[in-house]
């Protein structure tokens, strides 16, 4: 039995094998013919080119959106879509119109200028004497107040100008700066004020002497608010235009910058803004504290001769 299922395996292997073989040369017969067509040249009437039909372009003009209720807000647009919220208790859709953020509005505020008030005194010029000795010398000073300016000797007394020569001395100040070395001669002064329980000032040519705590902050209003000057003095102080309060926060002389609060009521909070001014220029004269006297340097290391020493 199983001599005869081989038998017939066998035969159905060799019918399966023949049908393969014939496919084969079916299908290389088929791909001649499709050769032979490609190389054949092509015939038949010419290609006729088609027009393409014309079409008119005409613009089309939108109408605006009308609204479906008496209030206007039931306005359908298509860029600008309105805010549609369900009304449980009416039972009705809500519409709420778009309205764009309204612009914020400006500080209306800006700093003018910081300045700070100097002592009326001021250390001008220093002429040497021919023996090179400060009490020789003529100390020249600048009264800001009376604006004129007064020559003496140590120990002279203005009483014009509320004020008496004590001591002086010079010192010598070297400099290094990318291998260079510069010496230049600093001269400071004692002077009593007699206008101030004869308190004794520290004057020098180096720096000008403000007082301390004597600040005027210059501030103007700008848009929306009319335009407008003031000074403040210290903080806390405050400013009204209108329903708007500015209130003085902070100083900072050293960075020209002050600190502003702004109130209003249409404010939701109060706004802070740092100010500083709009042309600020370099600040090349440093300040001096009052101070006690300082000890006069030995000596003197200026030769002989007149030497004028200006700011």
């Amino acid at each position: 039995m199983k001599a005869i299922y081989d038998k017939i395996l066998f035969v159905l292997a060799l019918l399966a094998l023949g049908a393969g073989v014939g496919f084969y040369f079916m299908k290389t017969s088929s791909v001649r013919s499709a050769g032979n067509l490609m190389n054949q040249q092509p015939s038949g009437p010419a290609y006729q080119a088609v027009q393409p039909p014309e079409v008119k372009i005409e613009s089309v003009t939108w109408n605006d959106p009308e609204a479906q209720d008496a209030e206007g807000l039931e306005l359908y647009d298509i860029f600008t879509p309105p805010q549609i919220f369900w009304n449980p208790i009416e039972g009705k859709l809500d519409f709420r119109p778009v309205e764009p953020p309204k612009p914020k509005q400006p500080f209306g505020l800006r700093l003018v200028s910081i300045e700070r008030e100097m002592f009326r005194i001021q250390l001008e010029a220093y002429f040497q004497g021919p023996s090179g000795k400060p009490e020789d010398a003529i100390w020249q000073f600048y009264n800001s107040n009376l604006g004129e300016s007064v020559r003496g000797h140590l120990g002279d007394s203005f009483p014009e100008h509320g004020f008496q020569l004590k001591s002086g001395s010079v010192k010598k100040v070297i400099k290094e700066d990318e291998g260079s070395t510069t010496v230049s001669s600093v001269p400071t002064v004692v002077i009593i004020d007699l206008q101030n329980d004869n308190r004794e000032i520290t004057l020098t040519t180096e720096s000008k002497l403000f007082l301390e705590g004597k600040l005027q902050i210059k501030m103007a209003t700008a848009e929306p608010f009319p335009p407008a000057e003031f000074v403040w003095e210290h903080t806390g102080q405050t400013y009204e235009t209108g329903d708007t309060t500015f209130t003085l926060q902070q100083i900072n002389f050293d960075n020209q910058t002050v600190t502003v609060e702004k109130t209003a009521p249409d404010l939701e909070k109060p706004e802070v803004k740092t100010l500083e001014p709009a042309l600020r220029t370099p600040d090349i004269i440093s300040s001096q504290p009052v101070s006690e006297p300082s000890p006069e340097s030995e000596g003197s290391d200026i030769p002989p001769g007149l030497e004028n020493f200006f700011n």
